[in-house]
């Protein structure tokens, strides 16, 4: 028997987008409920779990944006806030780690007086993190393992009542390609202009996690060696994008410590002064850190990797489009081109 080359091997696919969106539900809440367990479990809120949790939840949000035809945008926007609520409180404590962690490293290459003030920086990330923990241990109380089970299940009642009601839904592949016209359309709005400004960098490190989580939501429709292409993409590009991210982060909060100092060596202690002197510095070496990145990012774009990504959009869309013409008339229909 001959193997399909690696490319063009396909994993094994759910029958409809209504079976898709089943599975996809119930593997993502089941692993938001496990995550938030191990932290109900557990007495310091390791940052393996935080970081567990948050992707949980953002993997379950992907899947609810997928498939909002097949459970109902009333449902779905709930529901978002539902796990919105999770994702919040693990995103403050694994940011708080993370900085903590960025600033260690970033120490030693600082001046004696840049050293002290990044002491007192990390001192502030892990009190930071520490109220996140208790923020984030007192949620199980609220929000049990068995609520979002509950959650889960609420969303399956949704797929059912939809799948009942709708005459003529597009097939699984059909669903799929509208909504990776959607992220390459996305996608193509930020390559059609510079990135020149820090916002613009953030909504595009946004539109990459969309296009990754949805990859993975939708991985049974693609071949084996798009679906890794794609992902391997934007990890790349989410590498640079997060690193931007958390040392603009961290620039702004060294620029508040250093108008606290400043205010401080207004009286003009010695003490004082050598503070706002070394938060200057911090500040600074902070955001040549974060225009670093910055470049490194805009290289690997420039370079390449946007591109690459667009194509393999288009190449999992023709992909689709091969495995369900029929769907044809009903994708014009829906703006998709």
């Amino acid at each position: 028997m001959t193997t399909a080359p690696r490319s063009q091997e396909f994993a094994p696919q759910p029958a409809s987008a209504a079976d898709a969106a089943r599975d996809a539900v119930a593997s993502r809440y089941g692993a938001v409920s496990k995550a938030l367990g191990r932290l109900y479990d557990s007495k310091k809120a390791p940052k393996r779990d935080v970081h567990r949790l948050r992707v949980a939840t953002r993997r379950a949000g992907a899947a609810l944006a997928a498939f909002e035809p097949q459970i109902g945008s009333t449902v779905v926007k709930r529901a978002q806030k539902q796990l919105k609520l999770i994702r919040r409180a693990a995103g403050d404590a694994r940011a708080a780690d993370v900085h903590t962690d960025l600033l260690s490293s970033f120490s030693p290459s600082l001046s004696t007086l840049g050293r002290e003030a990044c002491s007192e920086l990390i001192e502030s990330s892990r009190a930071r993190a520490k109220r996140a923990r208790i923020g984030l241990r007192r949620l199980p109380k609220s929000v049990t393992p068995r609520d979002v089970q509950t959650w889960g299940s609420d969303v399956q009642r949704a797929i059912e009542r939809t799948s009942r009601s709708k005459t003529g839904p597009f097939s699984l592949s059909g669903a799929v390609r509208v909504t990776l016209v959607n992220l390459k359309l996305d996608l193509e709005s930020h390559s059609a202009v510079p990135i020149d400004t820090l916002e613009q960098l953030h909504e595009l490190r946004i539109t990459v996690k969309r296009i990754r989580y949805t990859s993975e939501v939708f991985k049974h429709c693609f071949s084996l060696g798009i679906l890794e292409g794609i992902q391997n993409a934007c990890v790349r590009l989410q590498e640079h994008l997060g690193l931007i991210n958390d040392f603009g982060e961290l620039a702004e909060r060294a620029s508040d410590h250093r108008d606290h100092a400043r205010g401080r060596a207004e009286n003009g202690k010695a003490k004082h002064i050598r503070t706002l002197e070394g938060f200057v510095e911090l500040e600074l070496r902070l955001q040549d850190e974060r225009d670093r990145m910055r470049q490194r990012f805009l290289d690997e774009w420039t370079g390449g990797t946007g591109a690459e990504l667009g194509r393999l959009l288009d190449a999992a869309i023709r992909e689709q489009q091969s495995r369900a013409p029929s769907d044809e008339s009903q994708i014009a229909g829906a703006g998709a081109p």
